[in-house]
């Protein structure tokens, strides 16, 4: 779960400061025989998860990351002091959690296909393998929705990478991106994915 994942939560506080709405929905990522992607809601998790969330309790691969992130990056999002308020920080971004917890337990038949943006970031997070490589969703453009979705409905995701920059350290990759229905000319929605990119340090031991 994304809740867990310290990095996530930089995107969930970020959204909180801004007054950004946030959405979510519950389920696993399965392949058909054809191999298309798709996304199967799970409903009964929902309970379990808005009991369970606690942010304080995220994880990161790199253990310095997620002191930085909980200590400096997340209170400095949210306007607090770093060091001073992480008490303040933790119930805000559970607040904001919870918060989407409950919106997805009121899902009606027709969904706006705005829906479809989130499910961007945990499809292609699922999907893509980072080597030797930490990565952060920082931004969309040119998000379009196209018509709504309804309940059950099985749509499809396709993904191009429409240009590289390079900073100063890493990379930052524009993917355009679009949702499907029955055919690739039945678009739901459609826009511009931005994630960063940055190299992991060599963590290999030294010789003596």
């Amino acid at each position: 779960c994304a809740f867990w994942r310290v990095w996530c939560l930089v995107e969930l506080a970020a959204a909180l400061a801004r007054g950004v709405p946030v959405c979510m929905i519950v389920g696993n990522v399965a392949h058909d025989c054809d191999d298309v992607t798709n996304f199967i809601t799970n409903d009964s998790m929902l309970n379990q998860l808005y009991h369970r969330v606690d942010v304080g309790d995220a994880e990161a691969t790199v253990e310095s990351d997620r002191k930085m992130i909980l200590n400096t990056m997340l209170p400095e999002i949210l306007g607090l002091k770093p060091g001073r308020d992480h008490a303040e920080c933790i119930a805000r971004v559970n607040a904001l959690a919870k918060g989407a917890i409950n919106g997805a337990g009121f899902g009606g038949i027709i969904a706006p296909g705005s829906l479809t943006f989130a499910l961007v970031h945990s499809t292609f997070f699922e999907c893509v393998e980072l080597i030797n490589l930490k990565a952060l969703f920082i931004g969309s453009d040119r998000f379009r929705v196209r018509r709504p979705i309804v309940a059950g409905e099985t749509i499809s995701l396709e993904m191009s990478i429409s240009s590289v920059e390079a900073r100063s350290e890493g990379f930052r990759v524009h993917y355009d991106f679009r949702w499907f229905g029955t055919n690739q000319d039945d678009v739901v929605s459609e826009g511009i994915f931005l994630v960063r990119y940055w190299p992991v340090p060599d963590q290999t031991p030294s010789g003596p």
